[in-house]
């Protein structure tokens, strides 16, 4: 900063800033035991910037494995998007609710890095019985018994001709 007749003059220099477009899961509502594919769409607001990676933390106490927990996005120009994908799991016994993740933005703007926190949510439903599941193991023992019978049945016909 300058000072000019009594007055300062500071010139504040742009940088990179990003902001979270988006967040999509695959499945859609991850549930106990799910693996889960996090696809964040983040654009740069501020300034051009390279290197551009995105890191996913948690507490200790979450019910989250992390498979892949940064992914590099690369250059950014100003008002370019770009997705990083994180894969995790979500533990068995996770208790299904809301749970708030810490999220790290870094770029390289020059000869400096700026990293930028955000918070990000992943809301884990409960398990939903999946019938269709059940109808495949019901229609597969049931296949198992028919041909067993089947196979019975020509065997001792074959038996029986021999006699």
């Amino acid at each position: 900063c300058e000072i000019e007749n009594g007055g300062s003059l500071c010139q504040i220099k742009e940088k990179p800033n990003f902001r979270i477009n988006s967040l999509t899961t695959e499945p859609a509502n991850p549930s106990p035991g799910d693996k889960v594919k996090l696809k964040l769409n983040i654009e740069n607001t501020g300034k051009d910037a390279e290197s551009v990676s995105i890191k996913l933390y948690k507490e200790s106490s979450q019910p989250i494995t992390f498979d892949e927990k940064t992914d590099y996005i690369g250059t950014m120009d100003k008002g370019q998007t770009g997705t990083g994908i994180i894969t995790l799991t979500i533990d068995s016994d996770a208790e299904p609710k809301k749970y708030i993740l810490d999220m790290e933005i870094r770029a390289i703007d020059g000869e400096q890095v700026i990293v930028q926190n955000e918070t990000i949510s992943l809301t884990v439903s409960p398990r939903v019985a999946r019938a269709n599941n059940w109808l495949g193991f019901i229609v597969l023992g049931i296949a198992v018994v028919i041909s067993g019978i089947y196979l019975i049945v020509k065997s001792s016909k074959k038996e029986k001709k021999k006699k």
